[in-house]
């Protein structure tokens, strides 16, 4: 389908629950409560592809996704290849602040994490957040998706 927009499970992701495919040719007359002066795509409020581990890809009205993580009003990390995951939204490096981020020591509990995670603290403007954003170095099946991504709690809002 030449033209079309397509939303489809990797090959290899035999646990996706769903894809979508849509196609303009299909919608010509508007999608259903569009706007049918000016057929848009993108008009319904968001499109997403779920499967079983809670992963969660969300495309906004302009088809984009656009999640960000905030602190004290700067952003730290941004981008549009977020996962969700056990209620968390977890980023991948290339979309982080790095040189915000500071590793800190393991706690007996963190050393005892079976994913092996690792806190940072996150420091804006010489305002450090302690052990706000993680990263699972380890991570066992259940969490293998978001291992090497990085997670944000506490002070920081992701948005």
């Amino acid at each position: 389908m030449a033209g079309g927009i397509h939303f489809l499970a990797p090959k290899n992701r035999s646990n996706m629950l769903a894809a979508l495919d849509f196609h303009p040719k299909r919608y010509a007359g508007g999608l259903p409560g569009a706007d049918r002066r000016r057929p848009n795509l993108f008009q319904w409020a968001s499109i997403g592809l779920y499967s079983r581990e809670s992963r969660l890809k969300f495309f906004g009205s302009d088809g984009v996704l656009n999640m960000k993580a905030v602190v004290d009003g700067e952003i730290v990390a941004q981008g549009n290849d977020v996962i969700e995951c056990k209620g968390y939204q977890y980023f991948p490096p290339a979309a982080v602040r790095m040189d915000w981020l500071h590793k800190v020591e393991k706690t007996p509990d963190d050393r005892a994490c079976p994913h092996g995670v690792q806190f940072y603290d996150v420091i804006v403007g010489g305002k450090r957040h302690e052990r706000a954003a993680w990263s699972y170095e380890a991570p066992r099946l259940e969490m293998a998706q978001v291992g090497g991504r990085f997670g944000f709690w506490q002070d920081v809002e992701v948005r």
